[in-house]
């Protein structure tokens, strides 16, 4: 995390603004990651999913073997 502030308990006032939009930036990056975290989860499953055609591709050889 970052560091505390030096000049004390208090953030000074011309610091808030700052704060405000590191934090409004930080939520913007989490949201960003939890969607890109989503999509590869959803493209994981559709990989994993069987495809039929290619089941029906496959069953002949197979049997063959």
């Amino acid at each position: 995390m970052g560091e505390p502030c030096t000049g004390g308990s208090i953030a000074k006032p011309n610091h808030i603004p700052m704060l405000e939009e590191r934090v409004n930036t930080l939520s913007n990056q989490v949201i960003l990651l939890i969607s890109h975290v989503q999509d590869s989860a959803n493209k994981s499953v559709e990989m994993v999913a069987p495809d039929d055609e290619v089941d029906g591709f496959l069953s002949p050889r197979e049997e063959k073997e």
